[in-house]
């Protein structure tokens, strides 16, 4: 299946419409290789395309998709802030170092006991398709005196 065709196929999933500017934000997050801000990805449309993207469209676009859970957003603190696209069939989570910035990706299995306890002890369904804990790495942790 296409890059294009997974798209429209997660937009329409959602009950969104499929615009030429939610497209191309789509495809800009499936091809990255890693989290993009806002401005990357307005980068890479513009290298693009001959037709000027603003940022106001692109976060408008980014915002739609958070919404629906097609992309995930990312605050890396300090008011940076990533997306990514979000895969429902290879969900994945990360937990960020609040002093260096360093990232981990946490295996989805050692959540699915935290989704279930919600579940039973508050009636509370959590999206656990994207997930960011904040913390220490190991080495900022031993430079802070911490354990």
């Amino acid at each position: 299946m296409s890059c294009t065709a997974v798209i429209e196929r997660r937009l329409r999933s959602v009950g969104l419409r499929v615009t030429a500017q939610r497209l191309a934000v789509g495809e800009a997050l499936l091809h990255a290789a890693d989290h993009r801000t806002a401005e990357e990805v307005q980068a890479r449309l513009q290298a693009e395309s001959a037709q000027p993207v603003s940022l106001a469209t692109v976060y408008r676009t980014l915002h739609t998709l958070v919404q629906h859970r097609i992309a995930g957003h990312l605050e890396r603190g300090h008011g940076s802030a990533v997306y990514e696209w979000l895969d429902p069939q290879h969900p994945h989570h990360h937990a960020v170092c609040v002093d260096c910035g360093a990232e981990v990706e946490i295996p989805p299995r050692l959540l699915g006991r935290l989704e279930r306890a919600m579940r039973a002890e508050s009636r509370f369904t959590p999206f656990l398709d994207h997930l960011a804990l904040t913390g220490r790495c190991a080495a900022c942790a031993v430079a802070a005196g911490a354990s």
